[in-house]
């Protein structure tokens, strides 16, 4: 029986003794070789009721930064704030945790090797801004870290992900290749790395221009056509030089450009024949050597002015002998009026058989089928100052003349004028000098009063009284002079 006791309290005392034994420390976060950043969370769990201890290895001693009494490890957590320390990797963290119920029960874990990383990558681009015919380029690029050793490094265009390297080494030069073929045009490009705390660091941008064809030309025209000089005019979308090659057949065969790289071109033509159709044709090229020609155009220059002086003559553009225009559908023409003022004609609509122009000094659209002509007057004062004549119509470009009116017959109303043997007829044939006063009753007539044009009417019949008083005085100095003839016999 005593034995049977003995054996029943040996059991109690070790199982008590186990169950005040298990503080089972296991330690989740950090590791070691980790690398904190910002406000990190420290975490482990443990068995039972204990007090908790944690010290940290700042490089030169050990600090407490966090006891507890009496808490449970399920888990147990402590916010570390390592934006307090330098960003290095020679930290430790000790944590002690000691069962409560038994000050002998103690579990101790060093976690080393671990770094602190409050800063990001700093990236530096290799590229200079440019332009490139290079549809997939290749970015260079490195990166410096105080602590991570490597980085995911990813390439942008204009904000969009174009290739990843995610183990790009610290300070370390490297490349990324585009991974998608480029449309031609400007892109904002730059690189960021993520280190291994997820600090992102971004470089400075550059811009990549992808260049791959020619300059597009548009607006093309010619303008400012004299009878020896004429000017062509065109745009493009990028900087570009200027070449016009023009002549009497298409074959063309002179040549006139400028070096200059721009956006807008003009190009004067000088030494030019009067009254000639030239034909031409414009080339610009970009900096890169890709070049585009348009279609050919035509214009016909003024006929030369009369001897004498210089001066005067049709202003430019437009003559009594018309001018042929080609104008393209995004293009304009410019003249000088005779009102000596600067006009524009541009193409507001065409069609396979009709083109709307838009004079837009006044501005006045204008809506002519093939073959046919209309005078234009700005002013509204009656008289027109140009005319238009639609020749022919291309899928981007309309042939027209311009000129000065052709003279209309108008008639000009005024005071009809009197034939000469009415104003002075034979004496023979006038009568008495009594009847003059006969035609004087017309005059006292109210109907002129009413009529719409009193004032003409009043004046024909003070006319028609002058005639006849006229008449009758001739007549009585002859009749005197035949009187006192007779006398004298």
């Amino acid at each position: 029986m005593n034995s049977r006791l003995l054996i029943l309290s040996m059991i109690l005392l070790c199982s008590i003794s186990i169950v005040s034994a298990a503080v089972n420390l296991v330690v989740t976060a950090p590791t070691a070789g980790t690398n904190m950043t910002g406000q990190y969370g420290i975490s482990f769990t443990f068995d039972n009721n204990a007090n908790v201890t944690i010290e940290f290895y700042n490089g030169t001693g050990w600090q407490t930064i966090n006891t507890s009494t009496n808490a449970t490890g399920a888990p147990y957590t402590y916010t570390f704030d390592t934006t307090a320390y330098a960003d290095a990797v020679n930290y430790e963290i000790n944590i002690t945790v000691t069962n409560y119920s038994n000050a002998t029960d103690i579990e101790t874990s060093n976690i080393a090797n671990l770094g602190i990383d409050n800063t990001a990558p700093s990236v530096n681009l290799l590229n200079s801004s440019g332009t490139t015919t290079n549809q997939t380029p290749t970015i260079n690029f490195n990166y410096t870290d105080s602590i991570a050793p490597t980085a995911n490094c990813t390439l942008y265009f204009d904000g969009t992900d174009y290739g990843t390297n995610s183990s790009t080494d610290n300070n370390t030069n490297s490349a990324i290749v585009v991974n998608t073929t480029l449309a031609d045009g400007a892109y904002t490009v730059y690189v960021n790395c993520t280190d291994s705390v997820g600090l992102v660091g971004q470089s400075s941008s550059i811009t990549v221009t992808v260049d791959t064809t020619g300059p597009i030309i548009t607006e093309l025209a010619s303008g400012s056509i004299t009878s020896s000089q004429a000017t062509i005019t065109w745009t493009t979308n990028e900087d570009a030089n200027s070449t016009v090659l023009y002549g009497v057949t298409t074959a063309l065969g002179n040549r006139e450009g400028a070096a200059a790289y721009t956006t807008g071109h003009s190009i004067n033509l000088n030494g030019l024949s009067a009254r000639t159709l030239y034909y031409y044709n414009v080339t610009s090229c970009d900096q890169l050597g890709f070049c585009n020609t348009s279609a050919q155009g035509q214009f016909t220059t003024a006929t030369a002015s009369g001897g004498g002086g210089g001066g005067g003559g049709s202003p430019p553009g437009l003559s009594a002998e018309p001018t042929r225009v080609t104008l393209w559908q995004y293009g304009r023409y410019s003249f000088q009026g005779t009102d000596r003022k600067v006009h524009d004609i541009r193409i507001s609509s065409m069609t396979e058989t009709s083109v709307t122009f838009l004079i837009s000094s006044s501005p006045v659209e204008v809506t002519l089928n093939l073959g046919e002509s209309v005078n234009i007057d700005l002013t509204q004062d009656g008289e027109p100052e140009f005319y238009i004549e639609l020749l022919s119509i291309d899928r981007q470009s309309v042939d027209f003349n311009l000129g000065l009116p052709p003279e209309d017959e108008e008639v000009i109303e005024g005071i009809p004028v009197v034939e000469e043997e009415e104003t002075s007829p034979e004496p023979e044939v006038v009568p008495e000098p009594e009847p003059a006063p006969e035609p004087a009753p017309p005059v006292e007539e109210p109907a002129p009063v009413v009529e719409p044009e009193p004032e003409e009417e009043s004046s024909k019949a003070w006319v028609g009284i002058v005639i006849v008083l006229v008449a009758a005085f001739i007549a009585f100095l002859v009749w005197a002079v035949k009187t006192e003839k007779i006398g004298m016999k």
